[in-house]
């Protein structure tokens, strides 16, 4: 046996490059499969915000109201303005980017003698980036 016979690849793949090269296809196919998917479900359409009261909570003598904002449109919100009244009491607060398909929070406080029941929430603007 020489030194050139020894040093020499086997002709064609193993098993297991095949395998690699499987499996590495079919992950490219699918990220593809998922863009393009993307790409025709697009539809330039605005923001579409809904705001819903999360839960209450008491703490540091203060009623904590947690609210989530939801973007079921397509495009992003910017500095979305959410305002809660409860009673004679209002609160509000700014949430930086809601993209779509996604839900972000935030907390405003009360006096803790107000009714939770009775809170209201509004998302008052936003702005398209």
């Amino acid at each position: 046996m020489t030194a050139k016979s020894i040093n020499r690849p086997p002709a064609g793949k193993n098993p297991l490059e095949w395998a690699v090269f499987a499996l590495s296809f079919l992950l490219v196919l699918g990220v593809v499969g998922i863009l393009a998917e993307e790409v025709l479900r697009w539809q330039d359409s605005p923001a579409r915000l809904t705001a819903q009261i999360g839960g209450t909570a008491l703490q540091d003598g203060a009623r904590w109201i947690v609210v989530e904002v939801r973007n079921d449109g397509e495009g992003l919100a910017a500095d979305v303005e959410i305002e809660v009244q409860a009673g004679d009491e209002s609160a509000d607060f700014t949430l930086d980017f809601v993209p779509r398909g996604t839900v972000r929070s935030g907390r405003v406080s009360f006096p803790q003698t107000i009714d939770p029941a009775a809170a209201k929430v509004s998302i008052r603007g936003y702005r398209e980036p």
